[in-house]
């Protein structure tokens, strides 16, 4: 390609407008962020999705499908303890959501081509997970961060409906804080 003065300058005038229209329309940077911390997550780049996602949280920290993700994308790399924050704040902001039940395949046929529809979930703390908890809650402890420890099992505890994990975490909280009340108690 021939740079001629002309081309120099409609390069420049293109980078100006660009310029101007992430200042005029700074969402749409964020919307951006969103959309490739989808494509992120989809390709199994997880450490790339929670810097995506982190970045739409910076802009927009009550997203719902932001917290959900960035948790999922911590989740599958092993940081327990982000995972279970990010999907509680993600409760917090749309409880509506937090236990509603989709199934993958029911939503991949429903749903149009390339919606965003298919990344909203249930949030469910796994029992497969419940090593990596106790791990998590075990080091924090190791760390002198009781209240953390608590805080992360009782988190835990809102996020599992499997009644062997609840009642193991319920035991956990109520053995490091014997003045927290299980749902039993309640």
């Amino acid at each position: 390609m021939k740079f001629t003065k002309e081309s120099w300058g409609n390069r420049l005038g293109f980078a100006v407008s660009l310029v101007i229209l992430i200042l005029a329309f700074p969402g749409w940077a964020a919307a951006d962020d969103f959309a490739r911390g989808v494509q992120a997550l989809d390709m199994g780049q997880d450490e790339q999705a929670v810097s995506l996602f982190s970045s739409y949280l910076s802009r927009r920290p009550q997203t719902y499908e932001a917290l959900l993700n960035r948790g999922t994308a911590f989740a599958r790399n092993g940081r327990i303890c982000r995972a279970v924050t990010d999907w509680s704040a993600a409760a917090e902001v749309a409880p509506l959501f937090a236990y509603g039940v989709y199934i993958d395949d029911v939503i991949r046929v429903v749903a149009p081509k390339n919606s965003l529809i298919k990344y909203v979930a249930n949030i469910e703390l796994y029992p497969e997970k419940a090593a990596s908890v106790a791990m998590a809650g075990a080091t924090l402890l190791d760390l002198g961060h009781r209240s953390a420890a608590v805080d992360l099992f009782k988190r835990s505890t809102l996020l599992t409906k499997n009644p062997l994990f609840k009642t193991d975490l319920e035991f956990w909280i109520k053995t490091l804080d014997p003045t927290q009340k299980t749902a039993g108690e309640k």
